[in-house]
């Protein structure tokens, strides 16, 4: 099984067609996170043909781990909240997380958890000073170590979309597969109990 993930190089073309879409139904429309989420399959004809169908082939193959695409539209000229917002799936999505919901909703349908981050369907990811020394994603003296996204949760997602709006220190985003590691009987067990 490779280990190495799709990727996919969104074209200037793609992206012009992204941002002139995206754009075009935001402002047109009275939505909000909740309804682009609920409603994502009517969001994917906005996709370009050439994502849409690259998601498909990655969500209709066992072969690859993860799908990168790379160069879609960002608004990074706003400015890093200072705390996680709450409560925003009444909120009107920005153009990346109508975007971003479009393309995950090729996968399925896109949900989240009342428990993680007061059920926002966009989840917020970024460093809080009140959180600088804790052992959490929003911290920024402490490493986040290896860890896995609601593994153990007994409805737990099929996939995990992550969208990074900036990175100006070039932070790594580490992910690991399994690829064609053999697991000892006695362990599986043991990862498979309740």
């Amino acid at each position: 099984m490779p280990t190495e993930p799709i990727v996919y190089a969104v074209a200037e073309a793609e992206r012009q067609l992204l941002l002139e879409r995206f754009t075009n139904v935001l402002n047109n429309n009275d939505l909000s996170i909740e309804q682009v989420a609920r409603d994502g399959a009517k969001y994917i004809q906005l996709l370009p043909k050439n994502i849409v169908e690259t998601v498909v082939d990655f969500k209709n193959s066992i072969k690859y781990p993860a799908l990168i695409i790379r160069g879609l539209p960002s608004i990074v000229d706003e400015k890093t909240p200072s705390n996680i917002p709450n409560n925003r799936n009444d909120h009107p999505p920005s153009r990346d997380e109508a975007i971003h919901i479009a393309i995950a909703s090729v996968l399925g349908q896109v949900f989240a958890f009342d428990s993680i981050q007061d059920g926002n369907i966009v989840n917020y990811i970024l460093p809080i000073e009140s959180h600088k020394s804790r052992p959490i994603s929003s911290s920024t003296l402490r490493p986040l170590g290896l860890h896995t996204e609601d593994a153990f949760h007994p409805c737990a997602g099929d996939y995990l979309g992550l969208f990074c709006v900036r990175n100006p220190d070039d932070t790594p985003t580490d992910l690991a597969f399994m690829g064609d590691v053999t697991l000892r009987n006695e362990i599986k067990h043991v990862l498979f109990q309740n």
